[in-house]
């Protein structure tokens, strides 16, 4: 209960900020050709999908979110995205939230991966970027599915 409580205080914290212009910029990786693929199913969007990112500064926090559309337990897979101000603020930010929610390493992907059981998500740093994933059905993670979209993601920041 207390790891989930971190994650909720820590989540508030990144989304405290005022939200800034209507750019969503998860969105505009995760989409919904994308969550399409992914699924290798029809994905319908979040109305979180439509809200603007929290900036302040240079450090803004951004998520987008995607559902089957068919299905009695529909799959979703959701991108969060908290940039630092820099590198070195992100890696800081995510050792520190990795050692508190006991994060599990996670081979090749980024510069550093964790997963974590509570919240059942996969956590990834590359560069300023800390990109937050959960996929699954509501009431089971799919380490697999979250996989795959990390790296269909990654791909995506890196062009």
């Amino acid at each position: 209960m207390q790891k989930i409580a971190f994650g909720i205080a820590l989540l508030l914290a990144l989304v405290a900020p005022l939200r800034g212009e209507d750019e969503n910029r998860a969105s505009k990786i995760l989409t919904p050709e994308l969550a399409t693929q992914i699924f290798a199913s029809e994905a319908a969007g979040s109305l979180r999908n439509t809200f603007g990112d929290a900036d302040e500064g240079k450090a803004w926090v951004s998520t987008a979110s995607y559902s089957t559309k068919s299905g009695l337990d529909r799959q979703t897979v959701t991108l969060l995205i908290r940039h630092g101000r820099d590198a070195a603020d992100t890696q800081s930010a995510f050792e520190a939230s990795r050692e508190v929610l006991k994060g599990v390493a996670v081979a090749d992907l980024g510069d550093a991966a964790f997963r974590t059981a509570e919240p059942a998500q996969l956590d990834i740093r590359k560069g300023a970027d800390w990109l937050i994933i959960s996929a699954g059905t509501s009431t089971q993670p799919d380490p697999a599915l979250q996989e795959k979209a990390a790296r269909e993601i990654l791909a995506r920041l890196s062009q």
